[in-house]
């Protein structure tokens, strides 16, 4: 099973959490479930993470 690696790829964009929450237009309070054990994002919103950090969906997922 994939595991998102959100929290990895913001350290090495050396990018806030609350940072991100901004870019995505989103408050703050509504990100904090993407880094909880288990959240299985849907494509649709990888896309969208990828697009505000600029990388690439299968940068976001490791094996």
């Amino acid at each position: 099973m994939a595991k998102v690696v959100l929290n990895k790829v913001l350290k090495e964009k050396k990018m806030t959490k609350y940072r991100f929450a901004q870019l995505l237009g989103v408050p703050y309070s509504n990100i904090v479930r993407f880094f909880k054990p288990g959240y299985d994002p849907r494509l649709s919103t990888l896309e969208k993470w990828a697009k505000v950090l600029d990388v690439s969906v299968t940068d976001l997922i490791e094996d």
